[in-house]
């Protein structure tokens, strides 16, 4: 998957992504002064911070059955580590998360449709308060987008994967992406067709 941009592109997609980072930020900004539940989250919010937190300091396998799909709770417990357990670091990772997905929606649109669709909306992405809301909220919606978005752009460019070992690896990230939302399945149907 070679992307090329124009210079003019490039400043297009730095401005994108600094617009769909200023949102969010200024949406974390507004509920900190605002929202009073927001150190305060909801019970998915929870459940899902303390399946991470149990992954990361007790056991990595874990001693319960997987009650949900375990792609988020060991990608968030990976953010934990990194973050040495900082909430904010971590919700601004998937700030920067929502911000790429901007990025990568315009390649998809671009690859399937045309500069024009592409650009029209990735800015509708970057100023959507809703996506950053979910970014800001901590739960999987952002992560499988990048997911769905990354598993679109390298089957619309299959012609590129001309190695087995790279549709190997396509196959085995759409099989870990199916632990993040069982939907994903679909995908790993269109590359066996």
């Amino acid at each position: 998957m070679r992307a090329s941009f124009s210079k003019k592109e490039k400043i297009f997609l730095l401005a994108l992504f600094v617009i769909s980072l200023t949102v969010g930020l200024a949406l974390t900004m507004l509920l900190r002064q605002q929202y009073m539940f927001y150190n305060h989250p909801s019970a998915d919010v929870t459940y899902y911070m303390d399946w991470a937190h149990e992954i990361a300091t007790k056991n990595f396998i874990g001693t319960k059955t997987f009650f949900g799909l375990p792609l988020y709770p060991y990608f968030l417990a990976v953010l934990f580590r990194i973050s040495l357990g900082h909430i904010e670091v971590i919700r601004f990772f998937h700030l920067i998360l929502n911000a790429l997905n901007c990025l990568l929606l315009y390649y998809a649109a671009k690859l399937i449709f045309s500069k024009r669709i592409a650009v029209v909306a990735s800015v509708f992405m970057a100023l959507n308060f809703i996506l950053a809301y979910y970014a800001w909220l901590m739960m999987p919606v952002t992560l499988l987008i990048t997911l769905s978005l990354i598993i679109v752009i390298a089957l619309v460019e299959r012609e590129q994967l001309t190695k087995k070992r790279q549709w190997f690896f396509l196959g085995l990230f759409i099989g870990a992406s199916a632990l993040g939302d069982g939907k994903f399945l679909f995908f790993l149907m269109l590359t066996a067709v």
